[in-house]
């Protein structure tokens, strides 16, 4: 990561993935983006949501903007 953020390569250190292609899989460590209330509001989203939170099996870290979703 260091050599990341330092500019001396543009690889990242470790897997980054849609939510289609994350489903059915399990990660040790999962970081979900943005999980706001401009994200995710509906019915749909709360499913999603759902999958998304189930996939991390030692470690989570959940980032937001503004509001975190209602359905937290």
């Amino acid at each position: 990561m260091e050599e990341y953020l330092k500019g001396q390569t543009n690889q990242l250190p470790f897997p980054v993935y849609s939510i289609d292609i994350a489903k059915g899989r399990e990660f040790d460590h999962v970081i979900l983006y943005d999980v706001s209330n401009e994200q995710f509001y509906t019915t749909q989203d709360k499913r999603i949501l759902y999958t998304l939170l189930s996939r991390g099996m030692e470690s989570m870290l959940v980032t937001y903007k503004k509001e975190l979703s209602a359905f937290f």
